[in-house]
């Protein structure tokens, strides 16, 4: 429009011509459902929901009553009257709000030093306008395909991307002002616009963005018009400070805006959050955590609960299975069934500890089977195995050593088969005398049991 109007007048009549139609289209906008629930504005809310399933706009045929969405909110019996000050009920908005105002302050001043440094330029105004437009289109595309291509394209990333690139600009600024080029020179005034376009599309973009997410529903508005304001704060200082610095120093208005730049990239590195996927916050008490985060709890007690059901059942099926196994043993039949271990186990546990067999000593066994096992598998056939055990060189797998190691196994194995014998006959006996009404020995009994409560599970 600049280029081909060529006059102030015919650019400013295009301007409206475009923006005045876009005007009858906040005819149709709506309060957001999301506060309006937040609010307990419930009735208000199905309305808005119900006009965007309307068949008009999507025809889904989807009725939202006050019952559908009673659940997402607590209902409270007084709401809450929020203020400015509710930007700093607690630690993380407060910090969320500091972060948030140097972020706009800084924005101001660069913007402002872009507007007093170009306004003097009257013989080609429309052709640095034209470059304006220009760069402000470019630099949302940039972005926007950076957001989609990568994924750890993050706010944060954006925010920290940003800032340095300016600081690189007007760190070149300064030293073409420093070296003699004036402030309204055609190479200065192109790395103004440059540094001002992404300020404007990629670090005030990023504000809005971190604004809305890190903000709860019934404060978003509040924090808008907060950093609307502190915008509205810088320029007022940019007309007192930056204009009449620019006429008198040149170079100190671009080394304060390069101050400001550096202070607010060193405090986003560390206050900044990264918002990009997370939830939007609706409720105050979502401030401190976040939306995910308060869920957990929730979700945690219902998952416990869950478990606790099944593990009840499960216990419940496990129990009369083995009550049915114990049964069939009682009348003598062979039960091939994991059971079976358990009620030997518990009847072992009335024998004496002379007749039990140490748990060290079937560990020490388990051990030595798998050393066999793993010195045949790595010496490969009988005949490798021979020639690695006769190898004088070899200290691991020595003729002695494996020789003692077979002998120990065999000897447990020996041991333990005859113990087992053994034990199946104290049973059968004890459950023979049990029938019978004979009597065990109370002393001796319960010292077994005091003895073996130590290996029991």
């Amino acid at each position: 429009i600049s280029i081909f109007g060529r006059d102030w007048q015919t650019y400013f009549v295009f301007l409206n011509l475009v923006g005045s139609p876009l005007a009858i289209g906040f005819m149709l906008f709506h309060e957001s459902p999301r506060w309006l629930i937040a609010r307990n504005h419930l009735n208000d809310a199905c309305t808005v929901l119900n006009d965007l399933a309307h068949e008009r706009w999507n025809n889904t045929k989807a009725k939202f009553k006050m019952r559908d969405i009673s659940t997402i909110t607590k209902t409270q019996a007084k709401l809450p009257y929020y203020t400015l000050f509710s930007l700093f009920t607690t630690r993380r908005l407060a910090k969320q709000t500091f972060m948030q105002f140097i972020s706009a302050f800084t924005y101001s001043i660069v913007s402002s030093t872009y507007v007093y440094a170009t306004s003097g330029i009257h013989n080609n105004a429309i052709m640095y306008t034209f470059l304006d437009g220009v760069f402000r289109i470019l630099t949302p595309l940039i972005i926007v395909f950076f957001d989609y291509r990568f994924k750890s394209f993050g706010r944060k990333i954006q925010f920290i991307g940003a800032l340095p690139i300016e600081a690189i600009l007007y760190a070149i600024v300064i030293v073409l002002v420093a070296v003699g080029y004036k402030y309204n020179d055609t190479a200065v005034i192109i790395l103004i616009i440059v540094t001002t376009m992404i300020n404007d599309c990629v670090f005030w973009i990023n504000i809005l963005q971190v604004t809305t997410q890190r903000y709860p529903s019934v404060i978003r508005g509040i924090a808008f018009g907060f950093i609307q304001s502190v915008k509205h704060f810088g320029s007022i200082v940019g007309v007192i400070a930056i204009r009449p610095v620019l006429k008198s120093y040149t170079l100190g208005a671009f080394i304060i805006s390069s101050v400001f730049i550096l202070i607010t990239l060193v405090l986003g590195f560390f206050l900044q959050p990264e918002t990009q996927g997370k939830a939007l916050n609706d409720q105050m008490v979502e401030a401190n955590y976040g939306r995910l985060e308060n869920t957990i709890p929730k979700a945690l007690i219902k998952l416990a609960a869950g478990y606790k059901v099944m593990q009840i059942e499960r216990r419940e099926e496990l129990r009369k299975e083995m009550e049915a196994v114990e049964a069939a043993v009682e009348k003598g039949k062979i039960v091939d069934s994991s059971w079976m271990f358990k009620g030997q186990f518990n009847q072992i546990s009335q024998m004496p500890s002379s007749t039990m067999v140490p748990q060290e000593e079937i560990f020490e066994l388990e051990i030595i089977m798998g050393m066999v096992s793993d010195w045949h598998a790595d010496a490969g056939s009988e005949k490798e195995f021979k020639m690695v055990r006769s190898s004088p060189s070899s200290s691991v797998f020595s003729f002695g050593f494996i020789q003692e190691k077979e002998r120990k196994f065999n000897e447990k194995e020996l041991e333990l088969e005859q113990r087992s014998r053994r034990n199946s006959q104290i049973s059968v006996s004890r459950r023979n005398s049990k029938h019978s009404g004979n009597v065990m020995n109370p002393s001796r009994r319960d010292n077994d049991v005091s003895d073996f409560n130590d290996v029991k599970m």
